[in-house]
């Protein structure tokens, strides 16, 4: 009895974690086409810097393909066929984007070739209303780099002083993750600042369509952050932040010029000037 109950934790607890990875990830999909005709057997390779190796398939006879679990980045994608001219294309995949690029190939130099592809399943497209801010584009515009700031800037959120609103839900019907933990306060169910604001390599803002249910937990919007990881390039970043007590400091009081002689005005020296004139 409890070697199944154990069994069923694991399991559970497996489950979780592909759900969770699947919610950090994004998939590209698209059509190959040759003169307005599906072309199928086409191979598909897709590389980039936040992706380690590469990664391939082969389009259907619909011409569809489908490559799922790709790190959030930029890629660069070829299409690849004997007899064909080879196209290559450049894409953007956000976290749990559903990206697409399409190639129309052409006819190459004449040769003689046998393809022999195998049947694989049609691909399934879901729509979804959703907006991504790169690292970059939050750095180069005058708002604050919290989570709640850049909610508000995706079409149907609104940032308010007791969180943000999405789609005209409450506040506390969204939710917030950071690599796929859960960043909310029980409270009211607004983000903690449970991150580096440096380190946060994109954020997603989903506001409506067929917003997965492997999120769960929300009836509003659902707001995902992923920080930055490793690739196949190399890379790094410093941040130093600098601080003065000068710019914080108030200013300082007004003066009066009486008779040319500059005088700080106070309390103490209006009633002064008062009760002389009433003298």
């Amino acid at each position: 009895m409890k070697r199944r109950s154990l069994f069923a934790l694991v399991v559970c607890l497996l489950s979780a974690t592909g759900l969770m990875a699947q919610g950090l990830t994004g998939t590209l999909t698209g059509v190959v086409t040759q003169e307005g005709n599906a072309l199928p057997g086409v191979t598909v390779t897709v590389t980039s810097p936040s992706l380690q190796g590469t990664r391939s398939t082969v389009t259907n006879e619909a011409g569809g393909y489908s490559i799922g679990a790709l790190p959030p980045g930029d890629y660069r994608v070829s299409f690849e066929l004997a007899g064909m001219n080879s196209m290559n294309k450049s894409v953007h995949v956000g976290i749990a984007q559903n990206a697409r690029a399409d190639a129309a190939m052409k006819v190459g130099a004449v040769t003689e070739a046998i393809t022999v592809t195998a049947a694989a399943p049609s691909v399934v497209e879901r729509p979804q209303v959703q907006t991504n801010f790169s690292h970059d584009m939050i750095e180069a515009l005058p708002v604050p780099r919290t989570i709640v700031a850049i909610t508000g800037l995706a079409p149907g959120g609104v940032a308010g002083v007791n969180g943000s609103s999405i789609s005209g839900a409450q506040s506390f019907d969204n939710l917030y993750t950071v690599d796929g933990a859960v960043i909310q306060e029980n409270l009211r169910g607004q983000p903690h600042n449970l991150f580096i604001e440096d380190a946060i390599q994109e954020t997603t803002v989903h506001t409506g369509g067929a917003i997965s249910a492997e999120f769960g937990n929300f009836t509003g919007g659902v707001v995902t952050a992923i920080s930055k990881s490793g690739g196949n390039d190399f890379s790094g970043s410093m941040r130093d932040s600098m601080t003065n007590p000068a710019w914080v400091a108030p200013s300082p009081k007004p003066y009066a010029t009486v008779s040319g002689v500059a005088t700080q005005v106070t309390r103490a020296s209006v009633r002064s000037a008062i009760n002389t004139k009433r003298r």
